[in-house]
This record gives C-alpha cells, sequence and structure tokens, in this order.
C-alpha cells in the first residue's frame, strides 16, 4: 500500500490501480433527458451526423483548441467509413481547459443544447451536447507529450484512462475535414486491442477501455469497479487483451483491498 496524500489511499495489482478517496470526488448533472432531445443512432442519419461534425470541427479548429474524434467515431470512420451501427453518440477528444463558458456559449449559437456536465475534483471533466437528436460527447482530455490523460464519472468515483498520443492530422470523413489521431489504426489497437476491426458485442464502454488505469472514489464504488473490470476483460479474453484473473486470486486481491481501505 502506498499513501497517495492525506484523505487517499492507493493500492494496485499489475492491472488496474485503486485510490481511497474521502469526501464527494465528483458530480455529473443532467439538464436534459434522451426523451427531452430526441436522440438518435448517427447511423441512422448520415446527413445530420455529418452536419454535426462539420460544425463541430470547424468551432473547435477556429478556436485552436486541440482535439480529435475518438474511440467508436474513430472505429467507425476507419473500418465502416460511416458510423458504426447501435453506436449511440459522437466522441471528441478535447482540451480540458478549454470546456470553458466561452465555449458554451459558442456551441449554443451553432444550435448545441448542452445536456449533462461531469465534474471529477472541482474541474469540469466532459459535457455532453446535442443538436438535432445526435449527442456528442466532449471528453476533457489533458494533452502533454507522447501521452493523454482524462476522467470519467463512474457512480460516486471516477475511471482514470491514459493513452499514447503522437498528435493530430486533418482527414477527410465523406467531405468533412476532421482531426484525428495522427496514427488512427495505431490508436485503436490501443483502445481495443488487436483485433480492433472486430470488436465484440459486449464490449464495455468504461471498462474493456484499453486506456482505464486507476479508479479513484470510495471503498464501495473500487469494489464495483474492481469486479466489473475483471468481468470485462473476462468477456474480451478471447480478443487478445490479459486473461481474467483465476477465481482464487480474485477473491485474494478483494480479501487483500478490503484489509488496505479498512486499515
Amino acid at each position: 500500500m502506498t499513501w497517495a496524500g492525506k484523505n487517499t489511499r492507493a493500492w494496485s495489482n499489475d492491472r488496474i490501480e485503486l485510490a481511497l478517496k474521502i469526501g464527494r470526488v465528483c458530480r455529473r448533472d443532467w439538464l436534459f433527458t434522451d426523451a427531452d432531445l430526441g436522440l438518435i443512432f448517427p447511423e441512422q442519419d448520415m446527413a445530420r451526423g455529418l452536419a454535426v461534425l462539420r460544425d463541430l470541427s470547424r468551432i473547435l479548429t477556429e478556436r485552436g483548441i486541440l482535439h480529435h474524434v475518438c474511440d467508436g467515431t474513430l472505429l467507425g470512420i476507419v473500418r465502416e467509413d460511416g458510423f458504426v451501427p447501435g453506436d449511440n453518440d459522437i466522441d471528441f477528444r478535447v482540451d480540458r481547459k478549454a470546456l470553458t463558458a466561452d465555449l458554451e456559449i459558442a456551441l449554443e449559437a451553432q444550435g448545441f443544447t448542452i445536456f449533462k456536465r461531469s465534474y471529477v475534483e472541482g474541474r469540469t471533466a466532459n459535457i455532453g451536447i446535442a443538436r438535432d437528436g445526435i449527442a456528442v460527447d466532449f471528453y476533457g482530455a489533458q494533452f502533454a507529450q507522447g501521452t493523454t490523460r482524462f476522467d470519467l464519472v463512474f457512480k460516486r468515483a471516477f475511471l482514470s484512462y491514459r493513452e499514447p498520443f503522437d498528435g493530430v492530422k486533418m482527414q477527410r470523413f465523406h467531405g468533412v475535414p476532421l482531426s484525428v489521431p495522427k496514427e488512427p489504426e495505431a490508436h485503436l489497437r490501443f483502445v481495443y486491442g488487436k483485433e480492433w476491426r472486430q470488436v465484440p458485442e459486449n464490449w464495455d464502454d468504461l471498462f474493456s477501455h484499453g486506456a482505464l488505469f486507476r479508479c479513484s472514489g470510495g471503498y464501495r464504488y473500487l469494489r464495483t469497479a474492481f469486479m466489473r473490470f475483471e468481468a470485462a476483460r473476462a468477456e474480451l479474453s478471447a480478443n487478445a487483451r490479459p486473461d481474467p484473473l483465476p477465481s482464487s486470486r480474485l477473491r485474494r486481491e478483494l480479501n487483500l483491498l478490503k484489509r488496505v481501505f479498512a486499515a
């Protein structure tokens, strides 16, 4: 066990780090529901999805904000030359420092509705926006030389992700100029594994993601996160990801986790 601060204890194995944090560490505010917004899957209306991508790319580029499409949206561009069937939104990594009221005003001026905000340790971590039934996640990222870091809210805890970053390039997608990782296929391989062209149906957006390295929060949520992490790895063991922990070791890990955080 290592101490990570006055109100934080950290524990890790060779698969994931868990950090016990006392108090409220995150919050998610829902301003509108899916029903309020009439959301559809981007694949259901390609024209609407492309219009959303075009306008968001222009807004972010004109404001000099470092960003790129990511996750399912990038997968669709590279693998499908379209949107992934069943993917319910469009995904962007956006410089976390740019998630400000000024940016929200610029988005609203182009017809976008801010329907969700997430906060981690007092800072805006990501926002959800929508227009014409198309939802978009802006994942606030800390870009640095060689790596990108971002956080997502999970219940009353938060998950931290870290992925390689070698810069961005512009790529056209059905005539729309988009910022993408400089090596898109390498990025997808890191996120989804070696068999990234055949992502399994039981993919867990939070816990299957290859960049996940830490969960922070109260013990109850750390235990839940650890169990879900191992379940996700078990589901993906045939997809060139690490084998799940044997049940005996899993029990030992959970007992150790309880002793560490109960001390």
